[in-house]
């Protein structure tokens, strides 16, 4: 593989510039790779081509309307011009996705949009392209790719183009801010030359952002705008793409296209294990695309940036060592921005063979040595992991070192010493197994001769799954009574005589029976999902207040979970409103979403360990402005308030005016569920003034239309599933309207059996008797004796043991990530996700973060990113420096994962505004801006999430 071309690492100057960097062969590159890399995770979130709508799309400037040709479970098709009555058309075609829009004469600028779930990614792409006839025809006409917020602010990030009048056009890119009805201020980032001309103009586009500090922006895969301190307000993630043209000329139609949509996890592939002085690098056969290099003295996860490219990038994966030779390499394969892939070393072996035959031994220790496994619990029996452990020589010298589970490798009979660490909640307590049971010496000598697993224990109240497991031993015993038998034994004597001697023995029977009865018990428990049922409802409406309160009584004895909904305003004082009560109550909002007219739907939920009587539920706002509510409350019972949620990634599914509801019901699309036996609920507002009904197989649970009309409806799921299901309420209102679905799963149900069978056991005893009579015919007497013996047995029945094991939770699972420096100092602030096993994102959040949506015993995924000068190293108590994976348990787990900020003169904390990993950009740490910036103001047209003016 000699000859290859590679690209360096070229500053961000020249990228900008357009200036290049001669390509440098990579000499002596032996093909000979013996490690693996192996794909963990995808980055991929969604990718559409946006040409499978067949040909019945075809444009020609008609007015047609084919949205049955758009994947609408993905696609929302919505805009301002539908409100305004203007004339828009949308269709997908095998040219592409075409949305187009006539000005409205009465606001001026009217548009049309695509527009995606809500997606916590970092990386969006797409083609946009500006037909010639749009271009010919002149007006105020502009397309984009914008980026927005999903909190209901438009706050966005845009690549977009402009046609300023008949044959003149521009490219550029901006940031947006402003309220929920329309942008207030734009910020020019970058900005093409006016273009003339009357061909069609494509460009591809793609955006990297996580809300706050990162920014960049690629035109036809050249980087026009990056920065990592881009000081973006108010657009904290999750996102939604939006495809969207918006026209001022209210003479004509005028319309773009749009092809190959993605949407990515970031903007960089991972690759886990890379050892010291070793590179990773994708290769395409003949150059070298991506390239990053562990410049460090350890393992580390390294990061190949590719978000200037269009992707996915096909090639290989290869890790090459530092003298260039291949020592791992993928097949031909394609890359997404946000793969994680890990590099396994090859293992090397070698076997000896000798004629001289020797006695075995009963040692399975090999010629290498024996095998030590150091594995820890807590004191309740409880695994627990990652406990630094040492191996040290008899004289305390460091042998070798690792976090438990660790297996070491002693010498057969020698002397050692091994010591495990206690670490924040957790104490050493005593060791386990290997001869050291009992023991509570830390460091504790240790010489084997075979295989051996030693356990350290550790105490703490909060160290690890408090579970405890408590035995009650009843004893029965019954006894059969003693048997007696009694057998004669004659002995004579005869003194020698004339005379004749007669004797007569006559033998008796005596029976003994003995019945004794017993019972046996037998216990069965089985647990079943419990049955679950609203308990309890109210609901009221209030303006012009700063708290509106309902009375909620139920009649389970509990627990409950309650779910209070508010259809609220304003959103602009969205932050304000919480939720409290009389019976002291937790609660935790739950969702949130925009529903246009300045209100807003939330819902929040509590747990009610007991009844509640005529409970006082207040929603409250700080606001003492105008402020409008439509509040309803309920319980549910039967729910594992251990873990209440569906964990199903969909949910919670919030959706606002939407095209895609059957005969404009207000409805979730998409809705799908993971457990059989779901208590499927919806709440929904609108700004209208319509009594709600339920809908087909719902059940309705309140609907007012005091205040802020507000609506919820059940469905209880009986052994089946959701999967991508519409849910409508059952009466049409139109597009400002918003509904949140939410799925609670059910607890368990106890149901003990106790059967008896009793068990009756006869004895018969029988004792013989014999009487003697001697009949004597002289003068000298025969002497008879008869001399009885007795022998005695005795039977026990043997003893019944029943034994209940009751098991009990400390309650309910969470996983807390914690991040410290290299010197244990506590860091804050650092982006954290929390996946499924297959890599699907539940949650994120920034340390410290505790996850509250895990299930226990199932299998999860943690990763830690880097940032500025902290660099993430490796999960404590591991030497795994990629994504951690474990399952959850009952009760709290913590994982805390260890920074280099060598860099840094103290401890370094960040604010939580979404700081995502440097290191997972292509541009290395500095920050480039390029273009224009131009401050613009107001905006001059009125328009409900969405219809975006460009430039002004």
């Amino acid at each position: 593989m000699a000859g290859r071309i590679i690209f360096v690492s070229i500053a961000l100057v020249l990228i900008a510039l357009g200036l290049t960097v001669p390509f440098l062969p990579l000499q002596n590159v032996t093909a000979t790779p013996a490690g693996t890399l192996s794909q963990v995770s995808s980055g991929l979130v969604h990718e559409d081509s946006l040409t499978s709508g067949g040909s019945g799309c075809t444009w020609d400037g008609s007015k047609d309307n084919s949205t049955s040709n758009i994947n609408t479970d993905y696609w929302l098709i919505y805009g301002d011009a539908v409100n305004e009555g203007s004339t828009w058309t949308a269709c997908e075609g095998s040219s592409g996705l075409w949305l187009g829009s006539e000005g409205s004469s009465q606001y001026g600028w009217a548009g049309i949009y695509a527009e995606s779930p809500n997606e916590t990614v970092m990386l969006f792409h797409a083609d946009l392209t500006l037909p010639a006839k749009t271009i010919e025809s002149g007006g105020d006409f502009n397309t984009g790719l914008y980026v927005q917020t999903a909190n209901g602010l438009i706050n966005y990030v845009a690549c977009y183009a402009n046609v300023l009048g008949p044959d003149e056009y521009q490219w550029g890119a901006e940031i947006a801010t402003g309220n929920t009805q329309e942008t207030t201020n734009n910020t020019e980032i970058w900005n093409g030359p006016v273009q003339t001309g009357t061909s069609s103009s494509t460009e591809d586009c793609t955006i990297v952002t996580n809300g706050a500090n990162i920014l960049y922006v690629y035109m036809d895969g050249t980087l026009v705008y990056g920065s990592t301190n881009a000081g973006l307000t108010n657009m904290p993630e999750p996102f939604n793409a939006y495809l969207e043209v918006e026209s001022h000329d209210a003479s004509q139609l005028l319309w773009a296209s749009y092809t190959d949509y993605y949407s990515n996890l970031n903007s960089s592939v991972a690759v886990q294990g890379v050892p010291a002085g070793d590179t990773a690098e994708i290769f395409d056969g003949s150059t070298v695309e991506a390239t990053a290099t562990n410049t460090g003295s350890a393992v580390q996860t390294l990061y190949l940036g590719i978000a200037q490219y269009e992707l996915p990038l096909a090639g290989t994966l290869e890790i090459v060592s530092g003298s260039n030779t291949v020592l791992a390499s993928t097949s031909s394969t394609s890359f997404w921005g946000g793969d994680v892939y890990s590099y396994t070393p090859a293992t090397t072996s070698s076997s000896s063979s000798s004629s001289t035959t020797s006695k075995s031994s009963s040692s399975s220790c090999g010629s290498s040595g024996c095998s030590l496994t150091v594995l820890s619990e807590n004191t309740l029996g409880n695994t627990i992991t990652g406990y630094y452990t040492e191996l040290l020589t008899s004289s305390g010298s460091v042998v070798t070192d690792g976090f438990t589970p660790v297996t070491f490798t002693l010498s057969s009979g020698v002397g050692y010493e091994v010591q495990s660490d206690s670490y924040t909640v957790c104490t050493f307590s005593h060791w386990e197994g290997g001869g050291l049971s009992g023991s509570t010496t830390d460091p504790a000598p240790i010489s084997i001769t075979s295989p051996t697993t030693i356990e350290a224990v550790y105490s703490g109240s909060s160290c690890g799954p408090q579970t405890t497991n408590t035995t009650t031993t009843t004893t029965t015993t019954s006894t059969t009574p003693t048997s007696t038998s009694t057998t004669p034994t004659t002995t004579s004597t005869t003194s020698t005589t004339t005379s004749s001697t007669m004797s007569t023995s006559t033998t008796s029977t005596t029976s003994t029976k003995t019945t004794t009865t017993s019972s046996t018990s037998t216990t069965t428990t089985s647990s079943e999902p419990s049955s679950l049922a609203p308990d309890g409802s109210a609901s009221t409406g209030c303006g012009y207040v700063t708290s509106c309160s309902v009375k909620l009584t139920t009649a389970s004895s509990g627990p409950d979970v309650i779910i209070v909904g508010c259809n609220c305003y304003p959103i602009s004082e969205a932050s304000t409103f919480s939720v409290s009560d009389t019976a002291g109550l937790t609660f935790h909002s739950l969702a949130e979403i925009s529903i246009g007219g300045n209100e807003f739907m939330e819902e929040w939920y509590a747990i009610a360990p007991s009844r509640l009587t005529s409970d006082t539920i207040s929603v409250t706002s700080t606001d003492t402005g105008e402020t409008w509510y439509g509040v309803v409350a309920f319980g549910i019972s039967g729910a594992n308030t251990a873990n209440p949620f569906d964990p199903n990634p969909s949910l919670p599914v919030g959706q606002t005016n939407t095209l895609g509801c059957p005969s404009s019901l207000p409805c979730n699309t998409g809705v799908s569920t993971t457990n059989p036996n779901d208590f499927v609920f919806q709440i929904g507002g609108d700004t209208g003034s319509t009594l709600q009904t339920a809908g087909a197989g719902m059940t309705l649970i309140q609907a007012t239309k005091a205040g802020e009309d507000i609506y919820g409806q059940y469905e209880v799921l009986s052994g089946t599933t959701l999967s991508s299901a519409t849910l409508s309420f059952g009466t049409a209102q139109g597009y400002d309207f918003g509904v949140i679905a939410v799925a609670v799963q059910a607890g368990s149900a106890t149901t003990t059996t106790t059967s008896t069978t009793p068990t009756t056991t006869t004895t018969t005893s029988t004792t013989p008797t014999t009487t003697t009579t001697t009949s004597t015919t002289s003068t000298t007497p025969t002497s008879t004796s008869t001399t009885p013996t007795t022998t005695t047995t005795t039977s026990t029945t043997p003893t019944t043991t029943t034994t209940t094991t009751t098991t009990t939770s400390s309650g309910a699972p969470s996983v807390t990530v914690e991040s410290v420096n290299q010197d244990g100092q506590t860091i804050t602030g650092y982006w954290t996700v929390l996946r499924t096993s297959s890599g699907t994102t539940v949650s994120t959040g920034y340390t410290t973060k505790t996850f509250t949506d895990v299930k226990a015993g199932t299998t999860y995924e943690l990763e830690l990113d880097s940032y500025t000068v902290c660099t993430f190293e490796y999960w404590q108590g591991t030497t795994n420096s990629g994504l951690l994976t474990f399952t959850a348990t009952d009760g709290p787990q913590t994982f805390v994962g260890v920074y280099d900020c060598t860099n840094a003169a103290a401890p370094v904390s960040h604010s939580t505004t979404n700081l995502l990993t440097q290191a997972s950009l292509p541009l290395g740490t500095a920050s480039l801006v390029v273009g224009i910036s131009l401050v613009v103001g107001g905006v001059d047209k009125y328009h409900k999430r969405g219809g975006r003016r460009s430039v002004p």
